[in-house]
């Protein structure tokens, strides 16, 4: 059934004749707009499948301007739509279909709602279809609402104030229709009460967190929607940032938002804790993403780190890695997610990270699974142009990565590594085991420092070798960024010595890629002495994880005093200076 007659209020069970004329409707309005509408869609009561409504069916429209419509006014009557002036619905144009519209009788079909684009009027219709359709216990509300008056109301305008009534119910849902569609989107935060700054009205209210607002979209007190931002330590003005949570508040008429950079989620405890500084007047609950199920988890026995690692697979079947940090080595991980998203923005081929939060085991850390093969076992066994050429690939990367600056104000190079050299310089020196030419590494070292004065500083990836690179789909692929710091970037070169120990054609090329094959003598100079500087460290390392790993230390030790002639070439001698364009 379609239709109704005008004035009367009847509701009747869902049909999928409602459906099957909207589609027919949305076909014609199709016809008469072409590209001014941009958008056309089915909504209302009719829309919604597990409720009763009234058999009228309705249709938003989204268009630029509304001058445009008004110009194809005439192929609207063509095909049955009349437009109604005097409908007095605020940013909106309405046609109407029925016999009582061309004349020949008394029914109401369809109703056609045409507003502008990314309007509030057009975020509203298709929020509460997408609500109710989302939500069957706030849709069973509605129709119990729309039940009840149509058995309580009996007068002649019995239509009007049954639309009437019934508009508190709309106007609340709309508000948390409206929290709901921003939960998991990315938005633009325009930020008017900063870290620091204090409340418009109760001075001694100070915020701790950033507070701002979604420019444009309008909450349920009528003023622009309220967010609150966390994971940022800082006043700013602007940010984007994802929507974690939202604020449900029952003693008053808006809700708040909960951002977070991309990635970075709070639990319920967390953003009840940061955000009691004002939250603590109002009764409210908490909604928060749904955190990710697996059911799949695999241990990943490989790394170094103290990190657990798992291959967890998600109920819609997607492989992700997941890092557990334990909470006392934790106060770095927020960071390195930050930066990683920044890596990962820049095209650099890395196991991305997706999400991070905190666990009772501590920090943890979702990252894309990386559905290769580790590099070290399978460069060995390509050909020498193949190995150069993953090299390549690799020395572009390694440039990217160190395109990311320190932070402003960080420690001097010079300083800093100076006061490392000397400390393991110390190390060797006070250690019972030696290696041949070890005095010679010193004396390189010692009278090439003035070589640190005004190096440049910038994020390191800190464990930079074949080691931590897979090959996925015949590309280079870097994983674990667990030990970054930041620094000069060419010390980030000092564990090409274990890139050398697998292929010199590999670690060839992963200089020339950096250099774009222009390698400055000031790099090999530095190179030696960074080399140097972790070979002494490396004996005393090794003690403790026994004799095996202490005789590793020693031949590699002996590989590089070959490598540098003594110490007297500092351009090593597995170097090939070739050139694949």
């Amino acid at each position: 059934m379609i239709g109704l007659k005008r004035g009367t209020v009847k509701l009747f069970n869902h049909e999928k004749e409602w459906e099957i004329e909207a589609q027919r409707t949305i076909s014609r309005l199709n016809k008469i707009l072409g590209s001014v509408a941009s958008d056309i869609q089915h909504v209302g009561s009719t829309s919604v499948f597990t409720i009763k409504a009234k058999p009228i069916i309705d249709i938003a429209v989204a268009v630029d301007n509304f001058k445009d419509v008004l110009a194809l006014e005439k192929e609207f009557i063509n095909y049955g739509f009349y437009y109604r002036p005097n409908a007095n619905l605020k940013g909106q144009l309405l046609f109407a279909c029925g016999s009582y519209y061309d004349g020949t009788g008394d029914l109401q079909t369809h109703f056609i709602h045409i507003v502008l684009k990314d309007s509030m009027e057009w975020i509203n219709y298709i929020n509460f279809r997408d609500y109710l359709n989302k939500m069957p216990k706030v849709a069973k509300a509605y129709e119990n609402l729309k039940l009840s008056l149509v058995e309580t109301i009996h007068s002649d305008k019995c239509r009007e104030e049954y639309l009437r009534r019934k508009n508190d119910f709309i106007v609340y849902t709309l508000r948390k229709a409206l929290v709901n569609y921003y939960l998991g989107k990315t938005v633009e935060i325009k930020i008017d009460r900063p870290i620091g700054s204090s409340h418009p009205k109760y001075s001694d209210l100070i915020y701790p967190v950033n507070y701002g607002y979604i420019p444009g979209v309008l909450g349920g007190d009528g003023e622009e929607l309220d967010v609150y931002l966390l994971g940022i330590d800082n006043p700013v003005k602007n940010y984007i940032a994802r929507i974690i949570g939202i604020i449900h508040r029952h003693n008053d008429i808006e809700d708040k938002l909960v951002a977070a950079p991309e990635g970075i989620n709070f639990t319920k405890t967390e953003i009840k804790k940061i955000l009691h500084f004002q939250e603590q007047y109002y009764k409210s609950d908490i909604e928060i993403i749904p955190p990710y199920k697996f059911i799949s988890k695999k241990v990943i026995n490989k790394g170094w780190s103290g990190d657990k690692k798992y291959c967890v697979i998600t109920d819609d079947g997607i492989k992700y890695l997941l890092r557990i940090t334990p909470k006392e080595k934790s106060a770095n991980r927020e960071n390195m997610f930050r930066i990683q998203k920044q890596l990962a923005s820049l095209d650099v081929s890395m196991c991305k990270p997706v999400e991070l939060g905190k666990c009772k085991e501590g920090i943890y850390i979702l990252q894309t699974w990386i559905d290769g093969k580790d590099a070290e076992e399978i460069i060995p066994h390509l050909t020498n142009s193949e190995q150069y050429y993953y090299g390549l690939e690799a020395g572009k990367m390694l440039k990217i990565i160190h395109s990311i600056p320190a932070p402003k104000n960080h420690p001097d190079w010079e300083f800093r590594f100076n006061a490392k050299m000397d400390s393991k310089i110390k190390m060797y020196n006070e250690c019972h085991i030696k290696f041949d030419g070890a005095k010679d590494m010193i004396s390189y070292m010692n009278s090439n420092r003035h070589l640190l004065a005004n190096r440049p500083q910038t994020f390191q990836h800190g464990d930079y070798h074949i080691g931590n690179m897979m090959i996925e789909k015949n590309k280079i692929v870097i994983i674990d960024f667990d030990r970054y710091d930041f620094g000069d970037p060419w010390e980030e070169f000092n564990r090409i010595v274990f890139c050398v120990q697998i292929s010199p054609m590999f670690a060839s090329g992963i200089i020339n890629g950096y250099f774009d094959n222009k390698v400055p003598f000031k790099f090999w100079k530095l190179l030696a002495l960074y080399i140097s500087s972790n070979t002494l460290s490396s004996i005393p390392w090794a003690i403790k994880f026994g004799e095996s790993e202490v005789n590793t230390m020693l031949n590699q030790a002996k590989n590089i005093m070959n490598w540098y002639n003594n110490m007297q070439n500092p351009i090593p001698t597995w170097y090939r200076d070739i050139v694949i364009k």
